[in-house]
């Protein structure tokens, strides 16, 4: 598969503005550049407000949801990127989480205005790496790091798909 519509003018900016309306399904996201590296692809910032039924009793950001905010970034990274899962899924190919570690260090409350930091760590042949850092303001409230293998519908291994691995050339381990 070949990903339709790769950011041309992207290579030489610092900050890329993704156009999107800060709704459930489609937050506002930030694509940024990694210091001391010009390729814009390697992270996004996405901002997610904590909504009240994303909060526990306490008022707290429940801890699953940390997972959900991290599909999120990385859902957006790729599309920034000029990829996309439904092309991915309807070629036959389909992305799996085989490893997600969270380490919380602070809450996240109800109505708190978080930045969600998605990277591409690690590509191999067999599996894409990401790394997350949930941020209030510049507060780090948890990191996170999800392991990725592409599979067929019979649930064999693929090999991650070359034009990702070329995408994202100086991540690959």
């Amino acid at each position: 598969m070949t990903p339709t519509g790769l950011i041309d003018a992207a290579s030489s900016a610092k900050l890329l503005l993704v156009d999107l309306q800060t709704t459930r399904d489609s937050p506002l996201a930030t694509v940024a550049s990694l210091p001391n590296q010009d390729d814009p692809m390697n992270h996004i910032d996405l901002q997610v407000r904590v909504r009240y039924d994303d909060a526990d009793p306490m008022g707290f950001l429940h801890h699953a949801k940390y997972l959900t905010y991290f599909e999120m970034g990385r859902t957006e990274l790729l599309r920034a990127a000029g990829g996309n899962y439904r092309e991915m899924e309807a070629s036959g190919l389909l992305v799996v989480v085989v490893k997600a570690e969270c380490r919380y260090r602070k809450p996240a409350r109800y109505d708190d205005l978080l930045t969600i930091r998605t990277s591409v760590s690690a590509v191999s042949m067999a599996k894409i790496e990401h790394e997350y850092q949930v941020l209030r303001d510049h507060d780090c409230l948890a990191t996170g790091r999800v392991t990725l293998a592409v599979i067929d519908r019979t649930g064999k291994v693929q090999p991650v798909p070359a034009w990702f691995r070329e995408t994202h050339a100086d991540n690959q381990g």
